[in-house]
């Protein structure tokens, strides 16, 4: 930091720029301390502008993500439904799983930290940007979501991208002991997953699936959540729609048990249930 007299070409730069950056945002730019900029402020007289903000951020990230529609795009709305939480001025992504975590700060060109929750296995992306917010909410996802979620209207092509992330959330795909594949989502919405079955029969031919109710009680209060299943060729089918063309976006451990089954050679596979070949999107 700076410390001693003020130059003429500082003290211009002060007047230039006090109004509508502050002290803090002067500072950064003149590399004095906040306190030093607004003693010279107030012997120079200058006012602050009001509702008027400093135009730095703390992190850097790309703000322009979420305004339109892309294989990204897509995957980052479906984990932060399955796996986020939004506020007024803020979203976050909580998992277990810290790849996770890595490859959507990477999507979204963020420099924000990844923090370990005190007491639990968790990762935690928050991102405090007031301006995604609102265009996260423009989608359709709201505070205190998970049990009323439904399907946002994503274009076509970008669904099963969508689907990618919404189920390394809340999904899981497991190459089973007995040599089957297994595709399954399981959320606290039955709304949505109605959705993804209807969307998932109108692209790929499969016939229309139903979300089974689970319930589970501990001590005095009833748990209840939904499962979407697909086994066999129609999880196939699934798979290779969200896997071949994702780039990196997916999480590694769920990705690899679609390649072990589709490896294994066709006679070895088990089909269950009826699908037909799917076209393309």
């Amino acid at each position: 930091m700076k410390t001693g007299k003020w130059t003429n070409d500082e003290r211009d730069c002060l007047k230039n720029n006090y109004r509508e950056l502050g002290s803090v945002g002067v500072a950064r730019i003149l590399q004095r301390s906040p306190r030093h900029v607004n003693s010279m402020a107030m012997h120079l007289k200058l006012k602050r502008g009001w509702g008027t903000k400093p135009r730095f951020r703390k992190y850097l990230i790309n703000e322009q993500i979420f305004k339109t529609w892309s294989n990204t795009s897509a995957y980052l709305v479906g984990l932060i439904l399955a796996d986020g939480n939004i506020g007024e001025r803020d979203f976050s992504i909580t998992s277990k799983d810290i790849e996770l975590l890595e490859k959507s700060k990477a999507a979204l060109e963020s420099k924000h930290p990844i923090s370990k929750c005190i007491g639990r296995n968790l990762y935690k992306l928050c991102i405090g940007n007031k301006s995604m917010v609102s265009d996260l909410k423009s989608i359709g996802i709201t505070e205190k979501k998970s049990k009323t979620i439904t399907l946002p209207d994503i274009p076509r092509e970008y669904f099963f991208d969508f689907l990618r992330g919404y189920s390394d959330g809340d999904g899981m795909t497991l190459f089973t002991k007995q040599g089957g594949l297994q595709f399954k989502i399981s959320t606290g919405s039955p709304f949505i997953l109605d959705d993804i079955s209807d969307t998932i029969t109108a692209l790929l031919g499969i016939d229309k699936h139903h979300p089974k109710t689970n319930t589970r009680q501990r001590r005095e209060t009833i748990f209840t959540w939904y499962e979407l299943t697909y086994c066999g060729q129609c999880a196939l089918l699934i798979c290779e729609a969200m896997y071949n063309h994702c780039e990196y976006l997916y999480l590694s451990r769920k990705r690899q048990s679609f390649l072990d089954y589709k490896s294994r050679p066709k006679r070895d596979r088990r089909s269950l249930g009826n699908a037909t070949k799917y076209h393309s999107l």
